[in-house]
């Protein structure tokens, strides 16, 4: 069971206090926040004790509040025992927004590390093998999104193509009409483009409006975050205009190159 749960069962931890104690002085720490394990508890790595903690057991302070709680010896006054040993740090975690930037920090990390020791007693530990891992999962996850935006897109385009399609075979005695008042080809064509992009506008809309209200669900209803960048909402519009400029081309031209005379007849 995690710490915050044993100390605080019931209610919510943030801004609670606990008080630590030292060797020889107590602090009342105030919660700040509580970690989120990303894994099952089952996959966490245990720590080589009898009683299996986890990092969920552990009360994270600031290294300068931790020194002075409990200094840089440890003293043991057992009875007829006085033991002195020194408190150093053995591990430090650092943690990067992505996989990417871990292996290019690791010069800035040894040389923060060697700023104040005239020889190296450290190791920087970098589990590659898991971050090679974690890059070749994303790179499927990316493509598969690709994949399915992509077939998306297609069937988004075949069915304005059809819907297009329809309007100029319905329009067809319009299109005969405009050609006999003096209407170009290239006026026919932009005319039916223009429809075209205003109905992609129209579902580019929709797909941001409800892309956004769907990331405020889960932002407040699953507590997931979910950010909606600006970038991501240009390139959703961009690519309603190229849906509607591809696949809108052909009936266009089609409705361009019809026979007045032909259109006129239809009824």
């Amino acid at each position: 069971m995690p710490l915050a749960e044993r100390l605080f069962a019931g209610h919510n931890p943030l801004l609670e206090t606990i008080v630590v104690r030292g060797y020889e002085s107590s602090q009342v720490f105030q919660v700040k926040g509580v970690l989120q394990e990303r894994v099952d508890a089952e996959k966490l790595p245990q720590l080589d004790d009898s009683l299996g903690r986890t990092i969920t057991s552990n009360v994270y302070v600031p290294l300068s509040t931790f020194h002075a709680l409990y200094g840089v010896k440890n003293v043991d006054r057992s009875v007829g025992n006085l033991k002195l040993e020194a408190v150093e740090l053995t591990e430090i975690r650092v943690e990067f927004e992505s996989v990417e930037e871990v292996l290019s920090s690791l010069p800035l990390i040894h040389e923060a590390l060697r700023a104040d020791r005239d020889e190296r007693d450290f190791e920087i530990v970098v589990p590659i093998r898991e971050l090679n891992a974690l890059q070749k999962q994303k790179a499927r996850d990316t493509r598969m999104l690709l994949y399915i935006a992509c077939i998306s897109l297609l069937v988004g385009g075949i069915g304005i193509m059809n819907i297009m399609l329809a309007t100029v075979t319905e329009r067809t005695r319009e299109i005969g009409v405009r050609r006999a008042l003096g209407a170009t080809r290239k006026d026919i064509t932009v005319q039916f483009l223009v429809e075209t992009l205003m109905l992609c506008l129209f579902g580019g809309s929709v797909g941001v409006i409800g892309g956004w209200l769907f990331a405020v669900f889960r932002q407040h209803i699953l507590e997931t975050t979910t950010i909606v960048t600006e970038w991501s909402v240009i390139l959703a519009f961009g690519l309603s205009v190229a849906v509607g400029l591809i696949f809108g081309l052909y009936p266009a031209r089609r409705a361009a190159h019809l026979d007045p005379i032909e259109a006129l007849r239809h009824s």
